[in-house]
């Protein structure tokens, strides 16, 4: 039998733009209400419809001290522009022969002095128009978290922002050649892909990297880190880097085992028994910058919420950005309050983390919350049994809120949905 097909192919364009406020902290100050500052312009590529090529144009905005009518002066306001030709709007950007929304992936992060991100925001999913230009974040960066992290944050009174995006592109449709019908899984030899890059990574054959924590050293190669991870992607492009230099990459922040599970992960995208070391990955898939084990964590340590651990987990999805890991303990922690309060991680989050406390205020005076009775932190587990397993449904439902951004102060806001 002869079958034949076609299909519409698509394929995205992803980029990385950097922005850096020199100064910042003076900047900040003597910027005024409602006033943006705008990136320098970047440019990219893609294939239309018709088969043609096209160049996008974007900038990044900033309200440094908010918008008059929002609450929001102790953030950065960030946000993607897409219409940068106030006469055309988003046609100059995109060819009058394609459509002219684009919809586009989009995640911020500010920069660490070492290079590695800091409080990843997102990712969005927006569709941009000529009408809604402009997407992003209202409150996106606490003003006085960069400034308690102004160490690393800060160098040279320097604060750079940084902009991940990916834009669909749709392709021509192409009816494919008509062509009898195989059996391409009776050809299977059985090897697994994950299971020769185990054996690749256990061999340490033709290593070129050394990845080293505390007295243990990791031998890796460059070529299947960058395929896994942007950051190391990033470290290995430039011949300038210390990394690439020595051949050796320093892990100073986590612990040996960590670091051995998160290498194993992505060699063979499996992780053995990763409930008793979610909290200790996380920090360091987020680091890296490999998502599918920061949502694995993710969910983890949701399904594993109980008294003992929900100031544990609170910490660390506001340090690391993940929302909805957030949200899941915010209302956890908001029913067993007595009981958190007492455990033994909550004094860092009264010392260190106020924005944690308002937050869980907010959660806890939200109508439909419900507090549990008193429990000590002996009955954590039998207190937490079935809001763990309901926070784990609720991790894997929710998915991120964008909200839209002003192309001006005078103009309507609405949320992404």
């Amino acid at each position: 039998m002869w079958n034949s097909s076609s299909a519409t192919k698509t394929h995205s364009v992803k980029g990385h733009h950097l922005w850096t406020i020199h100064d910042f902290e003076n900047t900040a100050r003597s910027t005024k209400l409602d006033k943006r500052l705008t990136s320098d312009r970047f440019s990219v590529e893609r294939d239309t419809a018709k088969g043609d090529r096209e160049t996008l144009h974007f900038q990044l905005v900033a309200y440094l001290n908010g918008i008059s009518d929002r609450d929001n002066a102790a953030y950065i306001a960030i946000y993607i522009n897409t219409a940068l030709n106030s006469s055309q709007g988003l046609a100059s950007a995109v060819d009058a022969a394609s459509s002219h929304d684009l919809v586009i992936r989009y995640k911020f992060h500010l920069v660490r002095k070492d290079g590695t991100d800091w409080q990843k925001k997102g990712p969005y999913n927006s569709t941009f128009t000529e009408r809604n230009p402009l997407w992003g974040l209202e409150k996106g960066f606490s003003k006085e978290e960069i400034t308690r992290n102004a160490a690393v944050l800060l160098p040279d009174g320097k604060l750079t922002i940084g902009c991940w995006y990916e834009i669909v592109c749709d392709c021509p449709q192409e009816a494919a050649r008509a062509r009898r019908s195989l059996d391409l899984a009776s050809r299977d030899g059985g090897d697994s892909l994950s299971h020769s890059f185990g054996e690749l990574l256990s061999s340490g054959d033709l290593s070129d990297v050394d990845l080293v924590c505390g007295e243990k050293t990791f031998p890796c190669h460059t070529l299947v880190l960058s395929a896994r991870s942007d950051v190391f992607r990033a470290m290995f492009s430039h011949r300038d880097t210390r990394e690439t230099q020595s051949g050796r990459v320093e892990i100073l922040d986590s612990e040996p085992e960590a670091v051995e599970r998160l290498i194993s992960f992505v060699y063979t995208g499996e992780c053995e028994d990763l409930d008793s070391c979610a909290a200790s990955l996380l920090p360091l898939a987020d680091k890296y910058n490999v998502s599918r084990l920061v949502v694995k964590c993710e969910a983890s340590l949701a399904s594993g919420l109980k008294i003992g651990t929900a100031a544990q987990t609170l910490r660390l999805a506001y340090l690391h950005g993940s929302e909805n890991l957030m949200e899941v303990a915010l209302d956890f922690a908001a029913q067993h309050m007595s009981a958190v309060s007492a455990s033994k991680d909550w004094g860092d989050i009264k010392k260190n983390h106020p924005e944690i406390l308002s937050r869980l205020l907010e959660t806890m005076s939200a109508p439909g919350c419900r507090r549990a009775a008193s429990a000590s932190p002996e009955e954590g587990a039998s207190a937490s049994g079935s809001s763990s397993a309901s926070a784990s449904r609720h991790l894997r439902a929710k998915s991120p809120a964008c909200k839209w951004g002003p192309a001006g102060p005078s103009k309507r806001r609405r949320r992404n949905r």
